[in-house]
């Protein structure tokens, strides 16, 4: 069977779309053992880079206002009442797991964007991004802020 190659610098690749577009071009079923390992973490990359995406436009609906013309942009500074409800009914999910994804995006995007940050460049993955979710999000801004510039560097390794 006839070996794929992996790009070069394919580990140097930020995640977005061309990273991508060079993991949905590879069959990884072709790929030699050896480089599997460097494909898993750039899939890894574009995995949490994809989460980030995905969780910033959930809190972008929570901040949308309620009241203004669909056709238009305008936000609130908080999470609107009915966003959980909004995000339940475009996903089909459950009341539970809407307000659950709601309050956790809302979060990570406004309150700890050093953390969603470290999502979306793929230096952490979805998993650390909850834990330092969950022990930070009820702290002062300027702990958070000590903490993340910390600790964020050591999450990746």
């Amino acid at each position: 069977m006839l070996v794929e190659q992996v790009p070069d610098g394919l580990e140097e690749i930020p995640p977005g779309p061309e990273l991508a577009a060079i993991l949905a071009s590879l069959d990884i079923s072709r790929v030699a053992g050896g480089d599997l390992p460097i494909v898993l973490r750039a899939q890894a990359r574009q995995r949490s880079h994809n989460e980030a995406q995905f969780l910033r436009v959930i809190a972008e609906m929570g901040r949308r206002d309620p009241f203004a013309g669909l056709d238009m942009v305008a936000t609130v500074d908080e999470s609107a009442r009915f966003a959980a409800d909004e995000l339940r009914v475009a996903l089909a999910w459950t009341r539970r797991g809407a307000e659950a994804t709601q309050c956790y995006a809302d979060e990570l995007v406004f309150h700890l964007p050093l953390v969603h940050a470290a999502l979306s460049a793929g230096r952490i993955d979805p998993a650390k991004a909850r834990v330092f979710w969950h022990h930070l999000h009820p702290l002062a801004a300027r702990h958070v802020e000590s903490i993340c510039t910390d600790l964020l560097v050591l999450a990746g390794r």
